[in-house]
């Protein structure tokens, strides 16, 4: 359309014999305005003669008064065109912040799919279509590859796994923020419940790793125990100066491998309960055998 739209004007006869000129000139002047401003690569040059082509427009504008055409130029888009230089300058060229290519997707994906619906729930029908759209280019493109090992087509997977990794902020720009504020001012309405979905399936994991410890390991354990036992009944000594904590084994003292009788007994029915587990996940966080003097 704008190729021939200057075509169109320069013979057109005017009423009360009004010159054209004026008219050519606008229009030719927006037409300049308009490819200097799809430009890929601009320089001072260019957005010279963009900022010239658009003050001849308006110095030829009043044509369109005075032909009844318009009757005043407070258009926004109109007013638009007074910032195209400047935001060259700051953001780049406008291929990069244009609507053109989403509106040319909006007559493929919208309304050539509501054309093919009998505009009653639309939308289930428009993705219904839109979905054997390109499962039939797909296919297209599958024969096509077949039909023509050289082709340049790539074929990818449809895997949609995400194999990529979260990264978390060393240090958080806000800090100690209560759960109302995470509701009301970022947005995150069932934080509480996510919350709690992940402290369970958290302690979920790490019983489950618990539960994985191999027999061989435990047949040490009962192994190392046995042995201390055998080795307090040879010796029949006792150490009064050595406490241990209910889950300790040995203790860095004078006597390393002496250990309590009471205490053998409690791991080897420790070992042989069916709740060994559930024990060992209650147990405190305090491990590790204490030597306290009396």
């Amino acid at each position: 359309m704008c190729c021939i739209l200057l075509g169109l004007v320069v013979d057109l006869k005017l009423p009360n014999g009004t010159s054209p000129i004026p008219l050519i000139r606008a229009i030719r002047s927006l037409l300049d305005f308009l490819y200097l401003s799809q430009y890929p690569l601009h320089t001072s040059k260019t957005l010279q003669l963009l900022h010239e082509s658009l003050q001849k427009f308006h110095e030829n504008k009043h044509i369109f008064i005075e032909l009844g055409i318009q009757n005043n130029f407070n258009l926004p888009k109109l007013h638009s065109l007074l910032h195209y230089v400047h935001s060259i300058k700051t953001f780049g060229t406008t291929d990069n912040y244009n609507t053109e290519y989403t509106e040319c997707l909006h007559i493929d994906l919208a309304k050539d799919a509501y054309r093919a619906t009998n505009h009653r729930d639309e939308y289930a029908q428009m993705t219904a279509w839109l979905q054997r759209k390109e499962k039939i280019l797909r296919h297209e493109s599958y024969l096509e590859w077949c039909r023509n090992p050289q082709s340049t087509i790539v074929l990818r997977s449809t895997d949609m796994t995400y194999n990529g990794t979260l990264t978390m902020t060393k240090s958080p720009s806000v800090r100690a923020v209560n759960f109302n504020d995470i509701i009301s001012k970022y947005g995150a309405t069932f934080f509480r419940e996510a919350l709690k979905r992940y402290t369970a399936l958290k302690d979920r994991h790490t019983m489950m790793i618990l539960q994985q410890t191999t027999t061989e390991d435990t047949r040490r354990l009962v192994d190392g125990v046995e042995s201390a036992r055998r080795y307090e009944r040879t010796t029949k000594r006792t150490d009064s100066s050595l406490e241990l904590s209910p889950v300790g084994f040995f203790s860095r003292s004078s006597s390393p491998h002496l250990l309590q009788g009471t205490l053998v007994d409690s791991l080897v029915n420790h070992h042989n309960s069916p709740n060994r587990f559930q024990t060992m996940s209650n147990a405190q966080p305090d491990f590790g055998a204490k030597a306290l003097s009396r």
